[in-house]
């Protein structure tokens, strides 16, 4: 597929999916005999990998090193999967700190 097929596919635009590839964090596409970059399937899913672990909260330097371990390995290592539930353990952590904030909310509100 061409950059623009993956744009869309991908929802990142052609300067961030150029980005990747430039700080390796994409393999480099083969070329046609034009010369144009002839993304594959591989490639989305490892933006999809990418945007995940943004979403999550990994920097991209921990995102790669995630990356090519997965690719590696064909899973997901040890050291990474805990990286992951530090993550959950975070997230869920918030979201009980979130609760609390909104009930204290409530109940000014109930008083003023």
């Amino acid at each position: 597929m061409k950059i623009s097929q993956l744009e869309n596919k991908s929802g990142l635009s052609r300067d961030t999916i150029r980005y990747y590839e430039d700080i390796g964090l994409l393999p480099a596409p083969h070329r046609s005999a034009n010369g144009y970059r002839i993304y594959t399937n591989d490639h989305l899913a490892i933006l999809q990998f990418i945007v995940q672990g943004k979403a999550i909260g990994f920097s991209l330097k921990e995102i790669k090193s995630g990356l090519d371990r997965y690719l590696k390995l064909g899973h997901l290592c040890p050291e990474f999967k805990q990286e992951l539930e530090a993550k959950k353990h975070f997230f869920c952590q918030r979201i009980k700190d979130d609760k609390a904030v909104v009930t204290h909310i409530d109940k000014m509100l109930k008083t003023s």
